[in-house]
């Protein structure tokens, strides 16, 4: 539906603040990350082009069978100047990660609304457009799925079903975000993130509207995680999907949840939640999981002399997680050398370019395994004589 809608509300039109997003605003680069990563994972980032004063915010989510946590902020790593700095996981997590430059041009990500506080209930009110119902609105500080706190708006009708006759057929019920939002300019954002839990049946309408363009569409179109009464969802809307051209979001008048009061049972009460509404410039993620545990050392040693060689080989370990990435080898007269870790062979085989000596000597051939987060395993070491 991609066409200028009417706003149907007994209740005057109330604009979204003033901008503060600019096309120039900077947009940073997160450093690519290994598949698997141990638990001190060091990340890395910065703009893609040079910007004077500008901060960084890191986030990171757990992702669940497959299905996406709640953005946070990296603890330590909100607004720094810093360009690096660690992340500490636990064994096993998939965790995704995106970065948020903010400068004195502009911010890559925009907070419309976190519900964190009191004071910042008011960014969005109830609206209806016929009487008869009961609505309560509140910050609910024991259920937000990120930070501290989340809006909930719950509403019942003292109509019955079988007064739906008497009610207008365009009749609405819903939210609707007002001027408190702190951008109207939304057209260097693509993509506009939040959390929805409710009950409303086939969720409630998103309706976006600007000077040139609107659409309403079902919330769980929108849902990366299904359509489950009564748990938070993911919804991510890419806003070049739904109104196209970005300079078609220059001027936002309406962000709104609604329903058309046809479609629910008159009968029910009803309750949706909201958190962490956000607009974003892009969806740059990257992705790992943590692997915290050694792998096991090598095993079973063995070696075979050869004229000008000698050729070692070892029973590679298994390692569950990440898998082995490669070997470390040495072969020396002199234990008290440093053993250098970094993988010579891929393979549980090395041939090392060796003559028989033809005097009394003794060497040590030692081989540790990295796997795929970069730890390495205990070493094993055997020692060979040769003898004239």
């Amino acid at each position: 539906m991609k066409s200028l809608l009417a706003f149907g509300f007994c209740m005057s039109i109330l604009f979204i603040g003033t901008s503060t997003a600019l096309a120039d605003a900077p947009s940073s680069v997160l450093q690519p990350i290994s598949p698997y990563s141990p638990n001190n994972l060091l990340l890395q980032w910065g703009c893609d082009e040079t910007v004077n004063d500008v901060s960084y915010s890191i986030y990171h989510r757990l992702i669940t069978e497959d299905k996406p946590g709640p953005w946070e902020k990296v603890s330590g790593l909100e607004l720094t100047s810093a360009t690096q700095g660690y992340f500490k996981g636990t064994h096993n997590q998939k965790v995704e990660f995106r970065s948020a430059a903010f400068s004195k041009e502009g911010a890559e990500m925009v907070e419309l609304a976190d519900f964190e506080f009191a004071g910042k209930g008011s960014v969005v009110s109830a609206v209806v457009s016929i009487g008869g119902f009961s609505r309560s609105m509140q910050l609910h500080h024991n259920a937000a799925i990120q930070g501290k706190g989340c809006f909930q708006f719950s509403f019942s009708s003292h109509y019955k079903n079988e007064d739906k006759k008497d009610i207008p057929s365009d009749a609405l019920i819903g939210l609707r975000f007002n001027k408190n939002v702190p951008t109207r300019d939304w057209s260097s954002y693509r993509y506009l993130e939040f959390y929805y839990s409710g009950n409303v049946p086939d969720g409630m309408e998103l309706w976006i509207e600007s000077k040139r363009i609107g659409d309403r569409s079902p919330i769980n179109r929108f849902s990366l995680d299904g359509d489950e009464f009564n748990q938070w969802h993911s919804i991510v809307v890419d806003l070049n999907e739904l109104l196209g051209d970005p300079e078609n979001r220059k001027d936002i008048k309406t962000l709104a949840f609604i329903k058309p009061i046809h479609q629910i049972d008159l009968t029910k009460e009803y309750r949706m939640r909201i958190d962490a509404v956000r607009l974003w410039k892009n969806r740059d993620f990257s992705t790992t999981v943590i692997d915290d545990t050694a792998p096991p050392a090598p095993s079973n040693l063995k070696y075979k002399l050869k004229p000008i060689s000698i050729d070692w080989t070892w029973t590679a370990p298994q390692d569950d997680l990440s898998g082995i990435q490669g070997y470390a080898c040495f072969l020396t007269q002199d234990r008290r050398k440093p053993f250098i870790k970094k993988i010579d062979t891929t393979k549980n085989f090395i041939s090392i370019p060796f003559l028989k000596p033809q005097a009394y000597q003794e060497y040590h051939f030692m081989v540790a395994a990295q796997n795929n987060a970069g730890i390495w395993s205990p070493v094993t070491q055997k020692s060979v004589t040769f003898r004239p």
